[in-house]
């Protein structure tokens, strides 16, 4: 299961609540241990900063209107 969801964060198309949702809901369910739960937290998480901070970086360049 950590396997599937670290190909989402990859892919880097997804809603961040709603993934945090699904890590707690698969970790609730067993399918999840503890440290898969936190790692796939902060991947997650950095990964979404990434993606908003070199959209901001973009955005403030006047490449977006």
């Amino acid at each position: 299961m950590k396997e599937l969801i670290e190909q989402v964060i990859q892919m880097g198309n997804y809603d961040l609540t709603q993934l945090l949702d699904t890590i707690d809901r698969y970790h609730i369910e067993g399918r999840l241990s503890d440290d898969e739960r936190m790692e796939l937290y902060m991947t997650g998480d950095s990964v979404s900063k990434s993606f908003w901070y070199s959209f901001s970086i973009f955005s403030l360049n006047g490449c977006v209107s």
